[in-house]
């Protein structure tokens, strides 16, 4: 009797398994330690691409330098700011609008992008480009995500151009996906029918009585490099942002929009564009 007793038991025991791993579902999830929504309890992997990977943001903090403070002051449209090197001089700008394109992480010899792509028409063929295009627009839009970015580790410098490199500059525009950063629709400011599209585009009072504003707009891509003391850490599973100061200041350095001519201050504010953005951190 004590045998089959035992017997019993364990053949209870092996229903009783039987039934609890049949009423048992496999969590679905997330496995890849390095995507934003990794999920440690799940014990199966999602067959869907349910994973999501880390993004870049660019925020930029847009200033005007005073030569009399050893802080710059913060920048506002509409306001009126001496003119450099000019005495009782000032002027403003109403508007400012600029893309920035081409963000790359560097490390050693190797470069990283983000990995979205967006196809477009340039000169009648469809090309692929790197989706990391964004339209800066002080008061509006100080900063906007980049793109997805797998590629977590440490990185020694950082590029990006303010404008567009080619072959984007002469994409058409109405291949572009409305609500894109490249689509005209609705805001044309930043392209020309016969030159593509501009790198920066301003709308500017030369003085306080001026009853009419000028426009200004730059063509031609400026490209930055950063190699910050500390190293650019991007943690796997982790978005980061890019921290950028812009001064205006030193857009206008040696000029004088109350009198320099429309061409003059575009061609002096292109070639001062190289040294006005600064990178300033991350988190």
């Amino acid at each position: 009797m004590r045998k089959f007793g035992f017997l019993t038991g364990i053949g209870f025991l092996l229903v009783l398994t039987t039934l609890l791993a049949g009423c048992y579902e496999k969590e679905e999830g997330c496995l890849d330690i390095g995507a934003t929504n990794f999920d440690p309890s799940a014990d199966k992997a999602c067959e869907d691409d349910c994973c999501e990977y880390p993004r870049v943001e660019l925020r930029v903090t847009t200033v005007f330098s005073d030569r009399t403070l050893t802080e710059p002051l913060s920048f506002a449209l509409d306001n009126f700011y001496e003119v450099p090197g000019v005495a009782g001089d000032s002027f403003s700008i109403t508007r400012l609008r600029y893309y920035i394109s081409d963000l790359e992480l560097l490390s050693g010899n190797d470069v990283f992008r983000v990995t979205d792509e967006l196809e477009i028409e340039v000169n009648g063929s469809k090309t692929i480009i790197t989706d990391d295009i964004g339209i800066l627009e002080p008061g509006s839009s100080p900063g906007y995500s980049v793109g997805t970015f797998p590629y977590p580790g440490s990185y020694d410098g950082l590029r990006f151009k303010v404008g567009l490199p080619d072959p984007v500059k002469m994409g058409d525009p109405a291949s572009v996906p409305a609500g894109h950063p490249l689509s005209i629709l609705g805001d044309s400011t930043l392209w020309l029918e016969d030159e593509g599209y501009m790198a920066a585009y301003l709308e500017v009072f030369r003085e306080p009585a001026a009853v009419d504003s000028i426009l200004l707009r730059i063509p031609e891509p400026i490209l930055f490099e950063f190699f910050p003391e500390s190293p650019i850490v991007l943690t796997a599973g982790f978005d980061i942002s890019l921290q950028i100061q812009n001064d205006i200041r030193l857009w206008f350095k040696g000029t004088n929009p109350k009198v320099d001519p429309v061409s003059t201050l575009e061609d002096k504010i292109q070639a001062n564009l190289s040294g006005a953005f600064r990178f300033t951190g991350f988190n």
